[in-house]
């Protein structure tokens, strides 16, 4: 996984280079960098606050979590991959008859 990947850039790392402590207010931030779209503009306000010198969520990921899942996170799961499904087979064309010879 990237994260893990970046070792003392996310997480304090003991003398053998295991991750011991993460850092939230570094994995925010690099999660917060990667959003696109509408993500991406839910992720502006928090940026600023980086840009501030402070950070955004309480400096905890699991407060981050909590909102990001509040904003994004289907109310029921179930209910939206049946909608999404419904609107893929809806959406499908059949396959155009072949023209006669």
């Amino acid at each position: 996984m990237w994260a893990t990947a970046q070792g003392t850039g996310l997480n304090t790392v003991d003398a053998e280079g295991n991750p011991v402590v993460r850092r939230d207010s570094q994995w925010i931030r690099a999660a917060l960098s990667f959003m696109q779209d509408d993500a991406a503009v839910w992720a502006a306000p928090a940026m600023e606050v980086f840009e501030e010198g402070q950070i955004p969520f309480d400096s905890r990921w699991e407060t981050f979590r909590e909102q990001f899942k509040a904003c994004f996170e289907a109310a029921d799961e179930a209910v939206d991959a049946k909608e999404k499904l419904r609107v893929l087979f809806q959406d499908s064309s059949t396959v155009p008859p072949r023209p006669l010879l």
